[in-house]
């Protein structure tokens, strides 16, 4: 993506009047930036022509333009600052969303440090590349521009000069730039890797130090960093090459520069040391806003290398945004079917299987038969070409925003926030009557000290694991939807605890639909039909309790054609 591409874009998400006026303010800026070499040329032709008194006018003036660059550049700065940083905040927001509308693996343990440092490389890349682009590329280049219509207007000799020079420059420097992009890329892989093996030695922490590994693992990071600082110095190298041939050039102008004025000198009356002193000074500036506007290509690179690895999380199938369909909420079902009795995954589903609404069905079996896979699919989490269809409609075919509204998923490895207790907890604020239930069910659940709206500071990673547990639940209880999903709801409770779910679980059968993965015979208890996943075949055990009698109380009705509104 080009520098213009990306300003474009910039200007896409936000006010276009807003950013235009950055040019505008660094016009001027860099317009009163060159004042001060013509005052100070002007004070050298005072001195020289023995006109002493006249210096301390354009003394006085340079002085007041000092003060007014000096009191203007904050409030420059502030104004641009945060221009930067409202597109900034759009685009993070855009990128956020984005990734966290791709499928649930992306999002797996063993991916959080990739996913983690390619998503803040895209932000914090395009945050550079855009103040770079408006703190420095516009500057330079409006100061080339002025120096060049100043030698065009002046100094006619001076003009070719600085074209053969800004030519041979951007040719050097374009080649310079080529070759150093692919130790760009190298830089960014070795950095998703130490991103990677840092993530997974912290996730991995408590048991690498019970293990008493510490030295071990250092090694492994050790090695790893050690490949990306390898990478790193070439590319350090590369970047040094680039500021070399700017130096060589400018100082190749600037000296051929200085042979043309002393020759134009003699050639054209009129042209005084004062002007000499200007046209030395402005062959310096043009040069050096030369090779900052075209130094801007190094800060585009590294965007583009950036782009290039988000490019692949971008590529990733993302969950359905667009399909709408017509839903019944009020009593959906659940139907799971294969073709001709094929698998869904991994898992084999021999027939046809349909929960009514408001049945209580558990799923039992061994560790790792495929029971979470089963609530996955049922859920959208798992991608399945077959048959899983909530209120006749295929869960494929659902946004995630409808499949939020219709099925609630407890998850096995309880997930939270931290900060604000609601948003850690529950991923948003409750609203009254919620946060009335919320104290109640702490209350049946015996966290009643974890109910802490208000808390600002609440971290959950502190808790043991039957308190995770039970707060994780509560996230799915205090506003069921029809359907509740719930992979080991009792795991990890004592039975005291379990009793508490189960009551709970009882109270809500029939008047929604639950599906349960379950170990605990307290909860196939209270299970209307219960299905056994063993050497990854489906099938239902004779014998459960029998199916619960059509008729039970619906519950409200949920509209599917836009966002997941507050129950």
């Amino acid at each position: 993506m080009k520098p213009f591409a990306i300003l474009t874009h910039a200007v896409s998400g936000t006010s276009a009047v807003k950013v235009a006026l950055v040019p505008a303010i660094t016009l001027v800026e860099r317009g009163l930036f060159l004042v001060p070499p013509v005052l100070v040329g002007r004070m050298i032709d005072f001195v020289v022509e023995g006109e002493i008194a006249r210096v301390s006018f354009s003394l006085v003036l340079l002085v007041a333009l000092g003060l007014l660059q000096a009191l203007s550049w904050p409030l420059k700065q502030r104004y641009v600052s945060w221009v930067i940083q409202s597109i900034v905040l759009e685009r993070s927001k855009a990128i956020t969303a984005e990734v966290l509308g791709k499928e649930f693996e992306l999002f797996a343990p063993s991916r959080v440090g990739y996913v983690t440092k390619v998503v803040d490389r895209a932000v914090v890349g395009f945050e550079t590349v855009l103040t770079v682009l408006l703190t420095q590329a516009l500057p330079a280049v409006a100061s080339v521009l002025l120096v060049a219509g100043y030698f065009v207007v002046l100094l006619p000799v001076g003009a070719p000069l600085l074209i053969v020079g800004a030519a041979v420059y951007l040719a050097v420097s374009g080649n310079i730039l080529k070759w150093r992009r692919r130790f760009l890329d190298e830089v960014n892989d070795a950095e998703d890797e130490s991103a990677d093996a840092f993530a997974a030695v912290f996730l991995a922490g408590g048991a690498v130090k019970t293990s008493g590994a510490v030295d071990s693992v250092l090694g492994f990071l050790t090695r790893t960093y050690g490949k990306y600082a390898v990478k790193a110095t070439r590319l350090s190298f590369a970047s040094g090459v680039l500021v070399l041939a700017q130096s060589v050039t400018t100082l190749a102008i600037t000296v051929l520069a200085i042979s043309g004025g002393i020759r134009w000198m003699n050639m054209r009356a009129g042209f005084s040391a004062g002007d000499f002193a200007v046209v030395f000074s402005y062959v310096g500036v043009f040069m050096t806003n030369l090779g900052a506007a075209w130094g801007t290509r190094s800060a585009v690179d590294e965007y583009e290398a950036d782009q290039r690895a988000f490019s692949e999380i971008q590529r990733r199938d993302a969950l359905p945004t667009v399909i709408r369909h017509e839903v019944a909420t009020r009593e959906p079902t659940l139907h799971l079917e294969t073709a001709g009795g094929g698998s869904m995954g991994m898992l084999n589903v021999p027939l046809p299987i349909s929960v009514n609404f408001g049945q209580t069905v558990g799923l039992i079996g061994s560790s790792g038969a495929g029971k979470t896979t089963l609530l996955q699919y049922a859920a959208g989490i798992r991608a399945s070409r077959e048959q899983v269809r909530i209120a006749g409609v295929e869960v494929a075919e659902l946004t995630q925003s409808q499949r939020a509204q219709l099925a609630g998923y407890s998850w096995q490895v309880p997930q939270f926030l931290f900060g604000d207790w609601e948003e850690a907890v529950f991923f948003r604020k409750l609203k009254a009557d919620e946060l009335e239930e919320a104290h109640r069910l702490c209350g049946e659940l015996g966290i009643s000290e974890f109910f802490l709206p208000g808390k600002p500071d609440f971290r959950a990673d502190t808790l043991s694991g039957g308190e995770k547990t039970r707060l994780n639940l509560l996230r799915v209880l205090v506003s069921p939807r029809p359907i509740l999903l719930l992979d080991e709801p009792t795991s990890e409770l004592d039975g005291e605890s379990s009793r508490a779910v189960c009551s709970i679980l009882a109270r809500l059968s029939g008047k929604h639909t639950i599906i349960v993965a379950t170990h605990d015979e307290q909860v196939r208890g209270i299970c209307d039909r219960v299905f056994s996943v063993e050497g990854g075949v489906l099938v239902e055990i004779a014998g459960a309790k029998a199916p619960r009698a059509p008729g039970l109380p619906p519950t409200a009705s949920v509209p599917l054609d836009g966002p997941i509104p507050d129950p």
